[in-house]
């Protein structure tokens, strides 16, 4: 799924840039990503055709998270296939712009 590399980065280092936080993910089952760099987010996503990416801001850690739902599979600027939370207007905007970025 390499060809989903460059869109599956863009869309985690914009969500890094609106200032959320990278937490957690769900290939099938949880994965520990307690040490989890930006990249191994990226291998992660990109080892499995559909995926959750779970992140938050710092600042509402007790507020839950915001999921990412990837599907790889989609035609380019539409892996991400739902999201939902808190920051889902954050989420929106990247994925917008990382649309507009592929078509």
């Amino acid at each position: 799924m390499s060809e989903y590399k460059d869109e599956v980065s863009r869309v985690l280092n914009g969500l890094i840039a609106e200032g959320l936080t990278l937490v957690g993910l769900d290939d099938g089952e949880m994965v520990e990503t307690d040490e989890f760099t930006t990249e191994d987010y990226i291998e992660g996503i990109l080892a499995v055709g559909e995926s959750y990416l779970y992140i938050q801001r710092d600042s509402d850690k007790d507020d839950g998270e915001t999921y990412v739902y990837f599907v790889l599979g989609n035609e380019p600027g539409v892996a991400v296939n739902d999201f939902g939370g808190k920051e889902s207007a954050a989420v929106d905007k990247v994925t917008s712009e990382v649309y507009f970025h592929f078509n």
